[in-house]
């Protein structure tokens, strides 16, 4: 009995497993079927089309970066970031650019209430300083994974940039239990 109600609980969790990659595959998520959430996968500019024009500000010797947030429900919205000039953003925006389709997927999950947060798949340079994020600030997490923020948290980050959207608007946009942000060479 007890044996079987094992394996009646471990089918349902398979099974619910399962149902929770066939949604985030139906979302458009470019994500593979063994691929965990927080985990980076590059994307074709063909599989995220973009929606919407938005201008990323950018210093003359930052290559341009454009970001897309894709939310769980399927909306896909191209954000308008001013980036910072830095040795970290620069090589951001050449991984981007190395990456197949010029674009970058960076799967990332809620964490505290006050952050979605993904994993890049490697180490960017940087100078991290202990800083009290914005709603919108985008840093980058202990070398390899990038958070975007929709309340204040404080600590040590390497800033690399802020959505520039109202807060009611960010925390909508980051407001569900994971993202997929699209970081593109431009």
């Amino acid at each position: 009995m007890v044996i079987r109600d094992r394996k009646r609980r471990i089918r349902g969790a398979l099974m619910a497993f399962l149902a929770a990659l066939v949604m985030l595959w139906a979302a458009g998520c470019g994500g593979s079927a063994d691929a965990p959430a927080a985990e980076t996968e590059p994307e074709t500019a063909a599989a995220v089309p973009e929606t919407a024009d938005a201008e990323e500000t950018t210093p003359a010797d930052t290559p341009a970066l454009m970001l897309t947030i894709l939310t769980t429900d399927g909306t896909e919205t191209a954000v308008p970031v001013t980036w910072e000039d830095s040795e970290t953003v620069r090589a951001l925006g050449d991984l981007a650019a190395a990456s197949p389709g010029g674009s970058l997927t960076v799967l990332a999950s809620a964490y505290g209430g006050f952050e979605q947060v993904g994993d890049l798949g490697q180490a960017l340079p940087r100078d991290d300083v202990r800083i009290t994020t914005e709603p919108g600030d985008i840093v980058l997490y202990a070398g390899h994974s990038i958070s975007v923020f929709s309340a204040p948290n404080t600590w040590e980050y390497t800033l690399l940039g802020h959505i520039d959207l109202g807060a009611a608007e960010i925390e909508e946009l980051l407001s569900g239990s994971g993202v997929t942000m699209v970081f593109r060479a431009g």
